[in-house]
């Protein structure tokens, strides 16, 4: 576990026992800043797509409205297909684009 991980977990044990005052201070210093970088984008894609893949469609909604990045990953086929399949709202294999004027 990386030392600084570590002692925001130690930290946050000994929150408890402390004034609202040096909680505040605790979360402001040590605990919101590591909520404040965008993780996903900082992951290979591949890793980010399995991450987000456990998300429900209702989440991925929330989620593509964070970021231009996780807006990306989360309306991509590659996340929507199989969750419609399941769902059965898609009975086969469509292709992506479909040509009218080609006749």
């Amino acid at each position: 576990m990386p030392k600084r991980l570590n002692e925001v977990i130690l930290a946050k044990g000994e929150m408890s026992d402390k004034p609202e005052s040096s909680k505040t201070r605790l979360e402001e210093d040590i605990i919101e800043p590591l909520f404040q970088k965008d993780f996903l984008s900082q992951l290979p894609e591949e890793i980010a797509y399995r991450i987000i893949a456990y998300l429900t469609p209702c989440d991925l909604t929330v989620c593509a409205g964070v970021l231009r990045t996780w807006q990306r990953l989360c309306e991509d086929d590659r996340m929507w297909r199989p969750k419609c399949l399941e769902k059965g709202y898609v009975k086969f294999d469509a292709p992506r684009c479909v040509s009218v004027l080609s006749k």
